[in-house]
């Protein structure tokens, strides 16, 4: 494995995470500088792992200057997650059933579906009423 590995994968796992996220906003979280991040990316979008994200990623007004671009992990690069992240959910999913009950499962799958649903909204809306479109623009994600 190559020093830039683990860095590489961190940038992956940030994408694949908080997607469509910016360059600078993983450069913040990883406590590098953006032009690091940025190699890291162009690395991944070789690979085929990420890729800019084409629909509107913020509603905040934009600033002056070229518009910074928003990256999304591709379906190859969900493929990409290790095993270690579903037997991880496994277990934990597995404890919390123990420890607070399988309504306590529930309520968390309940959350993180809300949450999923209000990242994807705009993805669909963006992809209007063809059924086509739709697909062609979840396999960005």
């Amino acid at each position: 494995m190559s020093e830039s590995e683990p860095t590489r994968q961190a940038v992956l796992d940030l994408v694949i995470e908080k997607g469509p996220v910016t360059a600078a906003v993983m450069a913040k979280i990883l406590g590098l500088t953006t032009a690091a991040v940025r190699r890291h990316i162009t690395s991944l979008e070789d690979d085929g792992m990420i890729a800019v994200y084409e629909g509107q990623a913020s509603t905040k007004p934009r600033k002056r200057g070229r518009p910074a671009r928003h990256y999304v992990a591709t379906g190859k690069g969900h493929t990409g997650l290790s095993d270690g992240y579903s037997d991880l959910a496994r277990k934990a999913m597995g404890y919390i059933a123990q420890i607070a009950g399988d309504e306590a499962v529930d309520s968390f799958a309940a959350a993180r579906s809300r949450v999923i649903e209000r990242r994807y909204a705009p993805l669909v809306r963006d992809a209007g009423p063809d059924p086509r479109a739709r697909r062609s623009r979840s396999r960005t994600r």
